[in-house]
């Protein structure tokens, strides 16, 4: 299976022909044919937006879904969360707990798993907030990369 950036051209449209627009998202293609018998390429499944990942220094890429993975237990506290990517080795998790939620644990756990997931060299904090402000289309971004994260949030 491969993976890559899904890039979209509408050939169908002869008044309006769309050629190679990038639709933001990144997916895996299948290796399986699909059972209908047409010969096209297959999704196995959409991973995501290209500007919902998280570069580190050694070279790893941390996608919005890695991130709901690796920090599922810790972040069933919290009713919404949004880490960003502030330096090469700086992240910045900014939390809407639940009114019961143990801030001082959530933080340590968050923080120890953040060196475990992320690496011993990548500092975090925790920064408890009443609500994540949406991007100006109304979408939450669970992460926001280092270039975007002196910026506006990006439309979508």
């Amino acid at each position: 299976m491969s993976r890559g950036e899904i890039v979209v051209s509408n050939l169908f449209n002869r008044a309006m022909v769309l050629l190679n627009c990038r639709m933001g998202d990144v997916a895996v293609l299948s290796a399986a044919p699909c059972p209908c018998g047409r010969t096209l390429p297959l999704l196995a499944a959409l991973q995501s937006k290209v500007n919902q990942i998280i570069v580190l220094p050694d070279g790893r890429r941390i996608r919005a879904l890695t991130v709901e993975w690796a920090f599922r237990d810790d972040l069933a506290a919290a009713l919404q969360v949004q880490l960003t990517q502030l330096a090469p080795r700086e992240v910045l998790w900014q939390i809407v707990p639940f009114p019961s939620t143990d801030r001082q644990a959530l933080a340590r756990r968050l923080l120890e798993r953040t060196s475990q997931v992320l690496g011993a060299d990548i500092a975090g904090r925790v920064e408890y907030v009443q609500e994540i402000p949406r991007s100006p289309a109304g979408k939450f971004r669970p992460i926001v990369p280092l270039a975007a994260a002196g910026e506006a949030p990006e439309h979508g």
